[in-house]
C-alpha cells in the first residue's frame, strides 16, 4: 500500500543539444591561460522539471530550482560517502543513466570525454580547472549553471589512453533492487515497523486527475483529460506469527468524469465496465517493512477482457513495489534509497523506479515521510488493448519523476498522499499496413486518503 510516483519529463535528444548551448555560451565567457590543458570528467545533470532548455527562461525564484538542487544535493552526499574510487565511479555511471536529464552523455554514464575550459560555462569548469590536488574519482558540486545543478566527476587529466570519449552511447548497469539506508537521521531511533492491528479498517479514497497530450505528425495534437474516484474498503484480515499481514479490498464506489477530447460512447463504455466492477475484492499480503510479498484480485465473470488483464497486471505490480520503511532504526532526517524492476507484460515494458525517502517528522506513531520518484522504461514493443490483432506498440523511451508526501499513522493504512507525475513516452504503433509514430506526454496527480 505505499504510494509511488514515476518518473521525469523525458527529452529525446535535447540531452544531445545540452552540452552544444553550454559551449556556444562558453565561447566568449573566458580568456583563461591554460586553454590547452585537458581534463576528463562526467556529469550528472538535475534540471528544475527536468527540463533542461525550460530551465533557461524559469523563474530563478521558482521552486523548482530548489526542488532540483536538493536532489543534486542528495546525489553528491551519497556518492561522496562510497570510499573506494572505483565504486563511487560505478555508481555515478549508474545513477548518471538513470535520473541526468542530460540524456545524451547520460547513457554513456554521464561521461563527457576530455575538453579544455573555454568548451565549458565557468559554472562548470572554474570547480574542474581551477580546484587544487584533484584526485580521479572526486566529486565536485553540485554547480548551478542555466540548464540546471550539476554533480560532476573528475575523472583525470587529458584524454583517457590518448584516445576521445565514446562517440555511441554505452550501456550502464540497471540499479540493483532492493532498499539502501543512506543515512540513519537523528537520535532518538526507533524501528519502523508495518505492524496494523488485526481487524482494523480503513477507508481508502484514490482521485486522479490526468493531463494528457497526443502528438502525431501531420495532425493537430490531441489533448484528453479525465478524472476518477475509486473508494474502497479495506480490512486487516489476519497478522501473523511470522509478522506478515494479509489485508482485504473491496471496491465500494467509483465515479469516473471530467472527460475532454474523448468521445462520448467510449467514457460511457469506460463508466458502465468500471462502475460494474464495484464488489470488487482483492487482497495483498505484507511483510514488516510494508512490502506486498504476495496479491491478487478476484474479477467478476462478466468482466470485459482487455480491462481485466489491466486490473490483474496492477495487483500484480504491488509486489514489485519496494519496501514501505527500511530494516534499520531510524530518526528524523533518515534518507534511504529503493529500487523496484517491474518485468515487461502484455501492456507494459519492463520498467526500473529508484524511491529516495526522508523521514521529515516523528510523531508518537504517526510518520512523515517525503519521497522523490524517477523512472525508466525499456525500449520494447508491447500489445496494447483496443488495438488491431497484427498490431504492437514500440516505446522508444520514457520516464516520470513524481513528488510524494506522506503521513502513515502508526504505520498502519491510515496515509494521506499527494503526488504529481509527469511522463513522457515516444511511441510507434506499428501494423501490417501502417506505422505511425507518436509522442504522448502525460501529467497525472493523484491524492490517496485512507483513514
Amino acid at each position: 500500500m505505499t504510494p509511488a510516483g514515476r518518473g521525469c519529463s523525458f527529452f529525446p535528444m535535447l540531452g544531445a543539444i545540452v552540452l552544444v548551448f553550454l559551449a556556444l555560451i562558453a565561447g566568449t565567457a573566458t580568456a583563461q591561460s591554460d586553454t590547452a590543458r585537458e581534463v576528463r570528467a562526467a556529469h550528472i545533470l538535475i534540471s528544475p522539471n527536468s527540463d533542461p532548455a525550460g530551465a533557461q527562461t524559469l523563474d530563478p525564484a521558482d521552486p523548482a530550482w530548489e526542488f532540483a538542487e536538493s536532489l543534486a544535493t542528495k546525489v553528491a552526499a551519497e556518492l561522496r560517502a562510497i570510499a573506494d574510487p572505483t565504486a563511487r565511479a560505478a555508481r555515478f555511471a549508474e545513477i548518471a543513466g538513470f535520473i541526468s536529464n542530460d540524456t545524451s552523455s547520460g547513457t554513456r554514464g554521464g561521461d563527457l570525454g576530455a575538453f579544455t575550459r573555454e568548451v565549458m560555462v565557468p559554472e562548470f569548469a572554474d570547480p574542474l580547472f581551477d580546484t587544487p590536488d584533484l584526485q580521479a574519482g572526486d566529486i565536485l558540486g553540485p554547480v548551478r549553471s542555466a540548464f540546471g545543478w550539476h554533480v560532476i566527476l573528475y575523472q583525470g587529466e587529458g584524454a583517457a589512453d590518448g584516445s576521445p570519449a565514446p562517440s555511441h552511447p554505452v550501456a550502464t548497469p540497471a540499479p540493483t533492487p532492493g532498499v539502501t539506508l543512506l543515512d540513519p537521521g537523528a537520535e532518538p531511533r526507533a524501528v519502523l515497523r508495518y505492524a496494523p492491528a488485526p481487524a482494523s479498517t480503513a477507508t481508502i479514497t484514490m482521485a486522479m486527475t490526468s493531463d494528457q497530450t497526443v502528438t502525431i505528425e501531420t495532425i493537430e495534437p490531441l489533448r484528453t483529460t479525465s478524472a476518477m474516484t475509486m473508494v474502497w474498503d479495506a480490512v486487516v484480515e489476519d497478522v501473523r506469527a511470522d509478522g506478515t499481514t494479509r489485508s482485504t479490498l473491496t471496491l465500494t464506489d467509483v465515479t469516473v468524469d471530467g472527460f475532454e477530447g474523448v468521445p462520448a460512447e467510449t467514457v460511457d463504455l469506460l463508466r458502465t465496465q468500471l462502475v460494474a466492477m464495484v464488489g470488487l475484492e482483492g487482497w495483498t499480503v505484507s511483510d514488516q517493512t510494508g512490502k506486498v510479498i504476495d496479491s491478487g484480485v478476484d474479477l467478476p465473470a462478466d468482466l470485459d477482457p482487455q480491462l481485466g488483464q489491466i486490473f490483474r497486471q496492477s495487483i500484480d505490480s504491488f509486489s514489485q513495489a519496494p519496501a514501505t520503511f527500511v530494516a534499520d532504526p531510524v530518526g528524523v532526517g533518515a534518507r534511504w534509497s529503493a529500487v523496484a524492476v517491474t518485468p515487461p507484460t502484455d501492456i507494459t515494458t519492463s520498467t526500473t523506479s529508484q524511491l529516495d525517502v526522508t523521514v521529515t517528522a516523528i510523531d508518537g506513531t504517526a510518520v512523515t515521510t517525503h519521497t522523490t520518484s524517477a523512472s525508466r522504461m525499456d525500449a520494447g514493443p508491447v500489445s496494447f488493448p483496443g488495438l488491431p490483432a497484427d498490431a504492437t506498440v514500440r516505446i522508444e523511451g520514457g520516464s516520470g519523476t513524481s513528488d510524494v508526501t506522506t503521513t502513515i499513522d502508526g504505520a498502519t493504512l491510515q496515509m494521506r498522499s499527494t503526488g504529481r507525475s509527469t511522463s513522457t513516452l515516444e511511441m510507434v504503433i506499428e501494423t501490417s499496413g501502417q506505422t505511425v509514430p507518436m509522442t504522448t506526454e502525460t501529467v497525472v496527480e493523484v491524492t490517496i486518503t485512507a483513514e
